[in-house]
């Protein structure tokens, strides 16, 4: 069975060519390592798959093959023997793959500082500083003039007109000899028309306020702040040099080459040589 039905199958049936099998194994513990070259596979594994199906498609596993056996059995007994191959280079995979995800800027290759210190230097101010402001005398005058308020009342008068009234008593009575009342007597009285005048004379009330002038007067004086100063003091200054880009001595270029030197040891490379030769037949 060669590699090409064995990606066929993977493909069908949503499995890892490579790494299917990765339950219980524990990765490294590299100081300062925050990479994992298993969980970057499984994040691409569809792409990296398929790139060692393209290089080695025509090739046979060296896993013997029984007359009866499936694809999905041959396919478990390969994965199998991945997980053995994963497991011995394991540890030197682990710390390649943690060297080549290094963050390396040859542009930048130094990085340090220098600190110097001066002691007992003499800083302060000593003496007094006296601002003086001097105000003129002032005087300010309110002038009131001549107020006059004058009042007339007119004349007045009320008059009274009664007319004539009269008025009238008739006394009558029954005699004892009668049974009929008669009139004995009748009294009349009578009043003229007259005319009451009440008349008040014209009047004028006249209220003056007299001329008058407010002063108020303020005397010249002196304001004075005086700021005054202590002794000096003795001061510790630190000074700190930092260095950091690149040295110089090394020429760009130079630095850039072996940077790219570096980075041609392509990982999954190795992976897969490693795989191709433990597992495949040349």
């Amino acid at each position: 069975m060669k590699i090409k039905t064995l990606y066929e199958y993977s493909k069908t049936n949503n499995k890892k060519l490579l790494f299917e099998k990765v339950t219980g194994i524990t990765y490294p513990t590299i100081e300062g390592n925050t990479s994992n070259f298993l969980t970057d596979y499984a994040s691409m594994a569809p792409e990296l798959d398929r790139m060692f199906y393209i290089r080695y498609s025509s090739m046979k596993p060296i896993i013997p093959e029984d007359n009866d056996e499936t694809t999905a059995q041959y396919f478990d007994e390969w994965a199998d023997s991945i997980r053995s191959v994963l497991s011995y280079y394991l540890d030197a995979w682990a710390r390649l793959y943690y060297a080549l995800s290094l963050q390396y800027n040859p542009i930048y290759n130094v990085d340090g500082e220098t600190t110097r210190r001066t002691n007992g230097k003499t800083e302060g101010l000593s003496g007094s500083d006296s601002l003086q402001m001097v105000r003129g005398a002032q005087s300010i005058s309110n002038q009131y003039g001549q107020k006059q308020t004058i009042t007339d009342y007119g004349q007045d008068q009320n008059t009274m007109i009664r007319g004539a009234q009269s008025s009238s008593d008739t006394h009558s009575e029954v005699p004892f000899d009668s049974g009929i009342e008669k009139e004995i007597s009748a009294d009349s009285h009578s009043e003229q028309t007259y005319t009451d005048t009440d008349t008040r004379a014209s009047r004028t009330d006249t209220s003056t306020d007299t001329t008058h002038t407010d002063t108020e007067t303020r005397q010249t004086y002196t304001d004075t702040d005086t700021t005054t100063y202590g002794k000096q003091n003795n001061v510790d200054y630190t000074e700190t040099e930092v260095r950091k880009g690149n040295i110089g001595v090394t020429m760009t270029q130079q630095m850039l080459a072996e940077e790219f030197k570096i980075r041609k040891m392509a990982f999954w490379d190795n992976v897969f040589k490693a795989i191709c030769k433990e597992l495949l037949y040349w």
